[in-house]
Order: structure tokens, then C-alpha cells, then sequence
């Protein structure tokens, strides 16, 4: 198991990286201004927290 800083998580696009406080307009709903990427705001910062914690 592996500790991972949650800051920006629910902000950056899972898809492309891009990270910014707008991306997440309400607390269910991410959708990125950069590439158009959309889905649960929860699904997509897990998918990121999982990246960072695949990472050696």
C-alpha cells in the first residue's frame, strides 16, 4: 500500500492531466475544459489517485 496526496485529485482530468478548480462545477460532476472529458467526479479523481499509487 502506498500513501498518495490527495491535492488536485478531484481536479485534474484523468484523461489528459489537466488540472483546474472549474473542471469540477458541482460535487458530483467533473467535466475537463481541455479535452471535453466527463464523468462522476468521484470515478475520476480515483482514477487518478490510482495512477499516482501505481507509480514506483
Amino acid at each position: 500500500m502506498k500513501k498518495v496526496n490527495p491535492k488536485f485529485t478531484s481536479q485534474k482530468c484523468s484523461k489528459c492531466g489537466y488540472i483546474d478548480k472549474e473542471n469540477r462545477k458541482t460535487q458530483s460532476e467533473f467535466k475537463c475544459l481541455k479535452c471535453g472529458h466527463s464523468e462522476n467526479a468521484d470515478l475520476n479523481a480515483s482514477k487518478n489517485i490510482l495512477a499516482v499509487g501505481s507509480t514506483v
